[in-house]
């Protein structure tokens, strides 16, 4: 009885962590975050260019550049430790806080996953960035949490 209980109660926690969005992208549950699956049917490898378009767009379509974004509370992908009631609260947090260009690419963890670098607008440490991690395919995409160091993008 207990087993069936835990079972029960585990599937229910993880369907808490899923939900489709308009866009066609999946969020899931992701160890310190969410990410977003965007459906890649080709099942292809997405290119360095290609996955540094993807972070851009990711970084934009979530608030963290000053573009506007159309972004809806029940769309954002909230970090560890990051919580806002409205969208409105989010973007109090978010917005212009990192600029919309990448500064660094890398594909990392036995070349299954690129990590596309983004530099602050102001205020952070010297050699730090944050980062948009993604697959190969270009899915499950989302922020890593904290800052990374940039000369990172630049080991081998």
């Amino acid at each position: 009885m207990k087993i069936l209980l835990y079972s029960f109660l585990t599937i229910s926690f993880l369907g808490l962590f899923s939900c489709q969005n308009q866009n066609n992208t999946t969020a899931t549950k992701h160890p310190d975050t969410l990410s977003v699956n965007t459906n890649n049917t080709s099942n292809k490898s997405v290119s360095n260019e290609e996955a540094v378009k993807l972070a851009e767009d990711f970084v934009r379509w979530q608030g963290y550049t000053n573009t506007p974004t159309d972004l809806k509370l029940e769309e954002a992908l909230f970090e560890t430790d990051e919580f806002a009631t409205s969208i409105e609260k989010l973007m109090d947090i978010r917005q212009n806080t990192l600029q919309g260009k990448a500064i660094g690419v890398k594909q990392f963890d036995n070349q299954s996953k690129w990590a596309v670098a983004f530099d602050f607008v102001e205020g952070n440490e010297e050699g730090q960035c944050r980062c948009v991690i993604m697959d190969t395919l270009g899915e499950s995409v989302y922020m890593k949490p904290g800052n990374t160091f940039i000369g990172w993008f630049n080991q081998q």
